[in-house]
């Protein structure tokens, strides 16, 4: 009677893990699930934690890089040369994922004694089993996906002890959550990987669209030759719980396969590339002055993140998530 109540205790503490597939699966875990908008206010606070760590990131990458160029012995380095300018934008995909099934497995063996033979002079016990058996399993795979985009004039514009890292919206981004490990963006390593990609593609970078070797890199507007790096992190938690049940009787006997598993499975994947953006030029006809506006990242940019999105949807698909 204990070893029964300790069986469907283990199944009790592992319905909270798994969601049983039966239903659509939840992206919060269980004890976050009291707020009635839990989805939304951890994709705020996520969203938000990332875009701190981006904004100091991008004030960090501008305070240690500094690059100058020369030209038959002429300083020929503009705005576009600088590290992470303006025209630059960051391009970032947050996909969280939540995969829960279920399984009953049961497997019945029936037994019947026969009479002992006889071997070699000694009596042998002989039995026949018939085993019979069944599976039920569902399975429910959730995910959410956002991209957004931000110029590196809006990481670092108007930073300071009353933007929102610093003064969250508590009100609307809700109670505090732990079911992301991307909430506590500090860890994902966003600072140290920025500032040292802004570094790299400064160095030997790639051909200019100026014969002189001044302003934006060659492919801002098309190719595929403009400087870009991308970030990729994913974070796996895998919850599982099972229940085994073995009965020996003498007809009747059970497997030791489980007769229920229970599984979820949550996957939270941020994917991040920095590259210049295409641009395009004004000129205003009453004062002459020439403006730049950003339209997005550059073609080469946009290139390489999707190739990165692809990439890791057939990873995911390989695994069947």
């Amino acid at each position: 009677m204990m070893a029964g109540r300790a069986c469907w205790l283990t199944l009790l503490l592992a319905l909270p893990a798994g969601g049983c597939g039966l239903g659509v699966s939840q992206l919060p875990e269980i004890w976050d699930r009291s707020d009635p908008f839990a989805t939304a206010h951890m994709e705020m606070q996520v969203k938000r934690a990332i875009f701190c760590e981006l904004r100091e990131a991008a004030l960090e990458a501008r305070g240690v890089n500094s690059s100058t160029y020369f030209y038959d012995r002429r300083n020929v380095t503009s705005v576009e040369d600088g590290p992470l300018p303006d025209s630059w934008g960051v391009q970032v995909t947050l996909t969280l994922t939540a995969d829960e099934k279920s399984s009953l497995t049961p497997i019945v063996s029936i037994k019947e004694p026969l009479s002992p033979g006889r071997a070699l002079g000694q009596s042998v016990p002989q039995s026949f089993a018939l085993g019979l058996g069944g599976a039920l399993s569902s399975q429910n795979i959730h995910y959410d996906k956002f991209d957004f985009y931000y110029t590196a004039r809006d990481l670092v514009r108007n930073a300071g002890p009353a933007d929102v890292c610093h003064a969250p919206p508590t009100k609307l981004l809700g109670p505090p959550t732990s079911s992301s490990p991307f909430v506590e963006a500090r860890n994902l390593g966003i600072r140290e990987w920025l500032p040292g990609a802004v570094g790299v593609t400064a160095f030997q970078r790639s051909s200019r669209s100026s014969e002189n070797g001044e302003g934006a890199a060659l492919g801002t507007q098309g190719s595929f030759t403009s400087d870009s790096a991308t970030y990729d992190n994913k974070f796996l938690i895998v919850s599982d719980g099972s229940l085994s049940a073995t009965w020996n009787l003498v007809r009747v006997g059970t497997g030791a396969t489980p007769l229920i598993d229970l599984n979820r499975t949550r996957t939270h994947e941020l994917l991040i590339t920095v590259g210049p953006g295409a641009t395009e030029k004004r000129v205003d006809k009453r004062t002459g002055r020439v403006t730049t506006r950003n339209l997005g990242p550059s073609a080469s940019a946009f290139s390489s993140h999707l190739a990165s999105q692809i990439g890791s949807a057939v990873a995911a698909s390989i695994q069947g998530r």
